[in-house]
């Protein structure tokens, strides 16, 4: 998937997009990508000239090791992010490792930059369940489960003892969310008792709300 898009589209046109950089413009940009001192502008160029020309297996490694200077300086308060005042379990920090991890799916699986973002999914997802950050838990054990970091019925069973420890009052729709998704975990785990015993309690939260 591309994850660039026109920022604006309209009657008359639309803004850039990254096939309007191929070729020579792209050849230019990689030149001189040490130039960039801003990490997330230099993982995007770099991520930019690898969706152009994938031969370029360079621009691929620079842009993750990029997007992961980006997630270590959101993280110590260098790099600050728009959405989160808990900087490191906010939605850019979540967004670079979906793309870091999205690269090194196609990449290698075991390349080290691969290896430390599936490192890094795995903590913040289990610190998102210690405290129990209930958006950031949904958002990053879907993501472990749609790149198949962790065992998926470990991510479902830490859904299950979040969810099981929300107040009564908690909103259903996050509740049947959480439940969906250790159902979904369970599923991928084979654990196909579990996984129905989930489903019923999600279906049980629509019933409440209804």
């Amino acid at each position: 998937m591309d994850p660039f898009g026109p920022m604006m589209v309209g009657p008359r046109g639309r803004s850039a997009i990254a096939d309007d950089f191929r070729g020579e413009p792209s050849a230019i940009l990689l030149t001189n990508l040490s130039r960039f001192k801003h990490s997330v502008l230099r993982a995007r160029i770099a991520d930019l000239c690898w969706i152009l020309d994938r031969k370029r297996s360079e621009a691929a490694v620079a842009a993750m090791s990029a997007y992961l200077e980006a997630f270590e300086q959101i993280e110590n308060g260098t790099l600050k992010s728009r959405f989160s005042d808990d900087e490191a379990l906010g939605h850019d920090s979540i967004e670079i490792l979906w793309r870091t991890l999205q690269i090194g799916r196609q990449i290698g699986w075991d390349k080290e930059s691969t290896k430390i973002a599936r490192t890094l999914l795995v903590n913040h997802r289990l610190r998102a369940v210690k405290e129990g950050a209930i958006s950031e838990i949904r958002e990053l054990s879907e993501l472990d489960l749609n790149f198949g970091v962790s065992d998926p019925a470990d991510v479902a069973a830490d859904i299950e003892a979040t969810v099981q420890k929300l107040s009564s009052s908690t909103d259903f729709h996050q509740r049947n969310w959480l439940w969906k998704l250790a159902a979904k975990g369970y599923h991928y785990g084979k654990q196909s008792d579990v996984a129905e015993h989930a489903w019923i309690e999600a279906a049980e939260c629509l019933v409440a709300l209804a």
